[in-house]
């Protein structure tokens, strides 16, 4: 029953933490990237991202973000790490205290780092 508690209560607290109807917040994404590129060995890596905002009013926000999309590695030995910044606005609209819907517009600068063999080319960025 003390686990059931505890679950419910972790469930609310982003509800109730974002229910804020203005001022700064922070938020943090985990999730799995993946690419349908050919060639590599490994597809898939865990993603994390990191957001900072200012919500002027239950209807209006702004985020800057960092993420790190993770690392791909190629069949030929070669590795790249993908990372972004970027900022977006987000508009918002409350059904009621506990649930609203949001819609973000924004930006993202992406950068690849690759390093190791590439087939025929050798070469090393960053």
């Amino acid at each position: 029953m003390k686990q059931s508690a505890l679950a419910i209560c972790l469930l609310v607290l982003p509800n109730v933490v974002f229910a804020v109807s203005s001022g700064p917040y922070l938020g943090l994404n985990v999730g799995q990237s993946s690419t349908d590129t050919l060639h590599l060995s490994d597809k898939t890596d865990t993603g994390i991202a990191a957001m900072a905002g200012y919500q002027f009013n239950q209807y209006l926000a702004v985020e800057v973000h960092y993420t790190d999309f993770g690392s791909i590695t190629f069949q030929s030995g070669g590795s790249s790490d993908v990372t972004g910044y970027g900022i977006s606005v987000v508009g918002s609209y409350p059904f009621n205290n506990d649930w609203s819907a949001f819609v973000k517009l924004g930006a993202t600068h992406t950068t690849i780092k690759s390093v190791g063999n590439f087939g025929d080319v050798n070469r090393c960025n960053g």
